[in-house]
């Protein structure tokens, strides 16, 4: 359980950047900062294959969208399943046995980026998602 929740933070961490943000502000209309944790747990879900690929190129999400179907690409609870689970287990606190100064891929250690998109310039985020754009914009 220790070992699930640290390979989830470790797939956060290595989707936290420009591109994917787009990605989750054109599929969910927008995108806020815990939007955008939730919308990376979507993509976890998904499994190995969908994560890899939107890892390289996120508009490789299109793929995900089925026609007719109207949803919020997000999955919160998600990345509760391990503290959930170890929780029922031990009746502990599983982040009390995470050694934070070994694994650093949490939240408060993302690495800081520049948006290389404008909500207020949607062809900018046409430029890096093309497909996702065409299919969700409005």
């Amino acid at each position: 359980m220790i070992g699930f929740r640290l390979r989830t933070d470790q797939l956060l961490y290595d989707t936290y950047n420009s591109k994917m943000w787009c990605a989750a502000y054109i599929m969910n209309d927008g995108c806020s900062d815990d939007g955008f944790e939730y919308f990376r747990n979507w993509v976890i879900s998904r499994g190995k294959d969908v994560y890899d690929k939107a890892k390289e190129n996120p508009d490789t999400l299109i793929s995900q969208k089925e026609n007719g179907e109207d949803e919020m690409f997000d999955f919160e609870s998600f990345w509760y399943v391990a503290l959930e689970a170890f929780t029922k287990k031990t009746g502990k606190n599983l982040y009390d046995f995470i050694d934070y100064e070994h694994f650093k891929t949490t939240e408060g250690n993302y690495p800081q980026f520049e948006f290389d998109w404008k909500e207020e310039h949607p062809e900018s985020m046409k430029k890096l998602c093309p497909q996702l754009f065409e299919r969700f914009w409005n």
